[in-house]
């Protein structure tokens, strides 16, 4: 009986009292599927506050029965207050701003399990709902005339209710003080110059004029105009100020400016202000300090940064570059600018002036450099390095063990943008070229083989040298000893002995054709990657290898048919348009398979590990998947086969598909290579069509010690490896086993040794 009093109590208030209407007002309707609904109102008024405005028709209204309800929670939004309507404050009109509003229901104990929210919001007035548990199991925008049906009330009893407002509300005589945007962030602007952004202060009042007394800036360095006061904005008029921040040395700033004015709401009103100064500078300088190369090497490569370049953006660089300014020697032989100044958005001009020839044929070139950004482009201010420009030198050969010269820069002028000052970018030190001679005291290192080439071959003597089967004399020895080399250092410290670490520095000389010191393997001869093309799907008679590159969409497949044995290849592509993503695996009938990709370049090498040869047959040598761009337009530089006595075949014959390998004609189990074997051992077989496969290893007296393959295997050619390891994890005694290839009808078994 209380409660009822009550509430008869709330709503005879609500009847003798003379509520106001809110300047906005807007309705929505709550109902549930059985019927029941009830309309709530929000919206602004210039009275409004966050709590129960009771001359504006709010009320807080007694905790809800059993029967359906819906109410909106007041701020803070904690259950306490509750009113079917909820207005908020806006300072002024027009409003722009955003506010929150929290939508409380039940279905009511009548039948109803859904709650249906309907709206028809006006122009300039839109919002969001949002489930209050993470706001984003419930996230439908409002707009305009819609809804949204809860489904599951009891789980989302309440939400949010995110309304933005754009410009609204009732004309006001004003006069009303609107400035846009609100702050200014200047970001980074160089020490020395200056950086304006524009702020528009405006009277959307319909009667009264607005009259601004005057206006501060808290800091010296940003500065506005116009500048005089009085200033008069008329109604619907509007006044742009323009601020500068010119900042007198390095660090961040926040500041304002204040305006006095006789707008509504209030005065002063205060735009915030914020930049950061930076010392202009920077430092052009070569991307290395000094090189290593060796005499009568072509091609080098070199590169020219803008380092730690700070303040404005820059929008034009001039430098001179001097190729060899003191003792020549090097001989220019390509520019081509840096990936920091893109072709389309920057141009980029030199010019050559040779200087006089010197006996030993070089010359002292100066290249001038000019570069400028194409409309508003530029270089923008980074800590690091940025690739100006790429160059590229010969050296001439030279008599002695060593020489050295010098590269170096002059002439170093920056511009910015506007306002155009000096971006003052200092001139790196010269870059020393140390010169080595390639023949006297030092050899081609790691030419092992004295072929005057390291490639594939000097890898494979390389190993039978460390197995014991070879013996160096003392020049094969002198260029093989090559570890430990420290990367960037122009020679090795060599050790005195000839070991595995040799060896893995010797395979990444051959693969990246680079030594540790940076400079480019070099005096390779003439002719040693001759080869012959063909189009026969079998080897020529009279050729003792063929060599067949299969080049399609998802990879590149390199297959090997010979009549002799074979060691290892190695194999050089070029003009590839697609790199080959991190981490792909390289396989191959060999257990060591690697390749170096540099841009369009790609070296693979396939070969034995103990340096033992592969019997006369067809293999998968190599195989890269990954996903391959316009196959039709790469080129095969370069082949070498190396035979079992660490030769280089001389009738090699090269075919390239653009199709993936051939499907094989029928079941196939190959003779394990190498055979005998310790510790690996690979098994190759091949399939026909898609068939369930069994390979299993037994022992000679029938007991099954392994298996190798056990499942469902599509058509094409496959490569197992056995590490001698029994279904048990334990290492198998020396002695023959049995493997067998089971799929469907087809049975085949051949015989290994294993030795310890």
């Amino acid at each position: 009986m209380q409660k009822l009093f009550s509430i008869f109590s709330l709503v005879l208030l609500y009847a003798v009292m003379a509520f106001g209407q809110a300047a906005i007002d807007i309705p929505i309707t709550v109902e549930n599927n059985v019927g029941d609904s009830k309309v709530l109102n929000f919206g602004l008024d210039l009275t409004a506050t966050d709590g129960i405005d009771i001359l504006l028709g709010e009320g807080d209204l007694p905790p809800a029965a059993f029967a359906f309800d819906a109410r909106q929670l007041i701020p803070p939004f904690a259950g306490a207050l509750s009113s079917w309507k909820d207005y908020r404050n806006a300072p002024v009109f027009p409003f722009t701003g955003q506010k929150e509003h929290r939508l409380k229901y039940q279905t009511g104990d009548g039948g109803g399990t859904t709650i249906n929210i309907i709206w028809n919001l006006p122009a300039g007035v839109t919002g969001v709902l949002k489930d209050i548990i993470t706001g984003t199991l419930i996230n439908v925008p409002m707009s305009g005339s819609g809804n949204y049906t809860v489904t599951d009330p009891a789980a989302f009893a309440q939400l949010k209710m995110i309304i933005d407002y754009d410009e609204v509300g009732p004309a006001s005589p004003g006069p009303i003080f609107s400035m846009s945007p609100s702050s200014l962030p200047f970001g980074t602007v160089g020490v020395g110059g200056s950086g304006m952004l524009p702020v528009t202060v405006s009277n959307p009042g319909t009667t009264n004029a607005l009259t601004i007394d005057s206006a501060v800036s808290s800091n010296p360095e940003f500065t506005f105009l116009p500048n005089s006061f009085p200033m008069i904005i008329n109604t619907a008029g509007n006044q742009v100020f323009n601020v500068t921040f010119a900042p007198t040395d390095d660090g961040l700033e926040n500041d304002s400016i204040t305006f006095y004015h006789n707008g509504l709401g209030g005065s002063p009103t205060s735009l915030s202000l914020s930049g950061t100064g930076q010392t202009q500078g920077g430092l052009l300088k070569f991307s290395l300090p000094s090189q290593d190369v060796l005499d009568g090497s072509v091609g080098n490569p070199d590169t020219i940064v803008l380092s730690g370049y700070s303040g404005q953006p820059l929008k034009a660089l001039q430098f001179n570059l001097l190729i060899g300014k003191t003792n020549g020697k090097l001989i220019l032989r390509s520019i081509s600018r840096g990936a920091a100044i893109p072709a389309g958005l920057f141009n980029f001009s030199y010019e050559i002036y040779p200087g006089a020839f010197l006996p030993d044929g070089s010359s002292v070139d100066t290249v001038k450099v000019v570069i400028l950004g194409n409309g508003t482009n530029a270089i923008l201010p980074n800590a690091g390095n940025q690739e100006i420009m790429r160059f590229s030198f010969d050296v001439v050969s030279i008599s002695g063990v060593s020489a050295q010269t010098f590269n170096g820069l002059a002439g170093v002028l920056g511009a910015t943008t506007t306002p155009v000052i000096n971006a003052n970018i200092s001139t790196g030190p010269d870059e020393i070229i140390y010169i080595w001679n390639g023949v006297i005291g030092v050899g081609l290192l790691g030419d092992v083989n004295l072929d005057d080439q390291v490639d594939l071959l000097d890898i494979l003597l390389m190993i039978d040298y460390i197995l014991g089967r070879v013996t160096f004399n003392a020049q094969q020895f002198y260029q093989g000893d090559i570890a430990p080399w420290t990367i960037g250092a122009p020679l090795p410290t060599p050790d005195g002995v000839i070991n595995v670490l040799d060896l893995a520095v010797l395979q990444n000389i051959v693969l990246t054709g680079i030594y540790p010191s940076g400079t480019p393997v070099y005096k390779i001869a003439a002719g040693s990657s001759q080869f012959t093309m063909t189009n026969m799907n079998k080897l020529t008679p009279g050729m003792n290898a063929k060599v067949t590159f299969y080049l399609y969409p998802e990879g590149i497949t390199v297959g090997l048919e010979s009549i002799k044995k074979v060691e290892g290849l190695q194999m050089e592509l070029n003009q590839l348009s697609s790199l080959i993503p991190q981490n792909t695996q390289m396989t191959s009938i060999f257990d060591q398979a690697v390749y170096y990709q540099n841009n369009s370049f790609l070296r693979m090498l396939s070969y034995d590990g103990s340096s033992n040869a592969v019997i006369p047959g067809e293999y998968i040598v190599a195989d890269v998947p990954f996903t391959l761009a316009s196959p039709e337009d790469i080129v095969v530089e370069k082949v070498l086969v190396a035979d079992e006595n660490n030769n280089a075949m001389q009738k090699v014959e090269i075919e390239i598909r653009y199709e993936k390998p051939g499907m094989p004609l029928d079941y196939m189990l190959s003779q394990n290579y190498p055979n005998p074997f310790n510790p690996n051992t690979f098994v190759q077989f091949s399939v026909p069509k898609e068939d369930f496969v069994t390979i299993k290893v037994y022992d000679m007296l029938g007991q099954e010690v392994t298996t190798l393959f056990l499942g469902n295997a599509k058509a094409g050619i496959y490569t197992l490896n056995w590490d001698g390891i029994d279904h048990n994890g334990k290492q198998v005694s020396s002695g023959n086993y049995i493997y067998r290839m089971t799929a469907g009808e087809f049975v085949q078994s051949k015989k290994m040794t294993f030795l310890k």
